[in-house]
């Protein structure tokens, strides 16, 4: 209670000790809520207590209450809580981290899906690839520039084309079947074509 009247000396000089009562705002039952709020606000504001000079804690309010406490006196000791609750926020953060995990899954599927089917166009590009190694194979023998390690890269690169097809096997979706006919066909016979050659630049090596 030191300081309690601002007077110089100050009244009392020291905190002393005393018997106090709590003090107690009653509102009419039909009060509105929003004007009991605004008014505790005020009267919990840091102007009114530093005017005052007393420490007021809010969370005292509702101390040795005998009349009902008001919805008004609710809305204030709730105003500053937050629209959701931790555990709330904790809940919609850990089921959207789930949702963007099942959406990023699904979405990989259905570019995995859709990439992976074997249409007509795409078939004929995979002939296109292996008609071009048969012209690369062709101006070597003009050249007659052979030798294996080209002809080997040739091999492969007829057994990687073979393998990505086959691996779409199960999700073709041709309206021209004979197309995948003609691409193995092509396949076998250009490899079989290299099988030859190197065979042969093998025995002129010797």
């Amino acid at each position: 209670m030191a300081y309690t009247y601002n007077t110089i000396p100050p009244v009392p000089a020291k905190d002393i000790d005393a018997v106090g009562v709590n003090l107690q705002i009653v509102a009419h039952s039909k009060a509105d809520p929003e004007a009991v709020s605004k008014l505790l606000e005020v009267m919990y504001s840091p102007t009114v207590i530093n005017r005052i000079n007393q420490k007021v804690e809010e969370k005292n309010i509702t101390t040795a209450a005998t009349y009902p406490i008001s919805k008004g006196t609710i809305a204030f000791l709730k105003r500053n809580d937050s629209f959701l609750s931790k555990d709330m926020v904790d809940l919609l953060a850990n089921g959207l981290g789930l949702l963007v995990t099942v959406g990023s899954f699904l979405i990989f599927a259905l570019r995995w899906l859709k990439g992976s089917k074997l249409d007509d166009l795409e078939i004929q590009g995979y002939i296109v690839k292996v008609s071009a190694i048969e012209k690369e194979i062709g101006e070597m023998e003009q050249t007659g520039s052979f030798n294996l390690t080209d002809l080997s890269q040739l091999a492969f690169k007829l057994t990687t084309l073979k393998s990505e097809v086959l691996g779409k096997n199960n999700r073709i979706t041709l309206k021209d079947p004979a197309l995948m006919d003609t691409f193995l066909s092509s396949v076998a016979d250009t490899r079989n074509y290299v099988m030859i050659l190197m065979e042969r630049t093998r025995t002129d090596l010797k």
